[in-house]
């Protein structure tokens, strides 16, 4: 038989990342239940980790706001925006809305906590604000890509302006957002997804 050796240790940057990992998930559940007003001694004990690690690894809370929110974009974009493969121009649109508002369905963690932050991206919190800007110019850059290259196919009209089409994707997806986590029942996001598939045929194909 061939003996078996011991179990290979993780390295201290595996270690390091692992434990980062977890706080980060840690935040993000807490978040969702208590908003930001979540202690860092209370994501330490979520995390299975001391709150010194918790202030050592992130610096300060807004610190950890900020990774916070990197990771709910990052898993934001695992979800939707890597699904698209190669589409590009009017057909990665569409099938961005799909994506999207399959991931409002999946009702995952990251989704609801990030609409929890979004809420309080309004309030006086600048460090929030601020990293709800960066995410906002990101995600609009990512619609401008799409409409640019439907434009160039001849699918959307070249006069329309392509910033102002970007926002008013964005409004209408986050608005989808918002307002089935206030009122789930009332809001069927599958029939919601359709119809904005439908207006946006009718809308902008030229």
């Amino acid at each position: 038989m061939t003996a078996i050796g011991p179990k290979q240790r993780r390295t201290q940057a595996e270690r390091s990342a692992a434990s980062s990992a977890a706080i980060l998930s840690a935040a993000v559940e807490l978040f969702f239940e208590e908003g930001t007003r979540a202690s860092m001694v209370e994501i330490g004990r979520r995390s299975g980790f001391s709150h010194g690690l918790v202030m050592a690894r992130f610096g300060s809370k807004d610190g950890l706001i900020s990774a916070v929110t990197a990771e709910i974009h990052r898993r934001f974009r695992t979800e939707v925006v890597e699904q698209l493969g190669n589409a590009r121009g009017f057909d990665a649109l569409t099938r961005f809305i799909d994506a999207y508002c399959a991931s409002l369905m999946g009702n995952s963690l990251g989704t609801n906590a990030f609409f929890v932050l979004l809420g309080e991206a309004l309030g006086p919190n600048p460090v929030i604000r601020e990293t709800f800007v960066e995410v906002d110019l990101v995600f609009r850059e990512i619609l401008a890509r799409m409409i640019d290259e439907a434009k160039a196919d001849g699918h959307i009209g070249a006069g329309l302006p392509t910033a102002s089409l970007a926002v008013l994707l964005v409004g209408m997806l986050r608005g989808i957002g918002i307002q089935s986590r206030f009122n789930p029942g009332a809001v069927d996001i599958g029939a919601a997804r359709d119809t904005a598939q439908e207006l946006l045929k009718a809308a902008f194909r030229p």
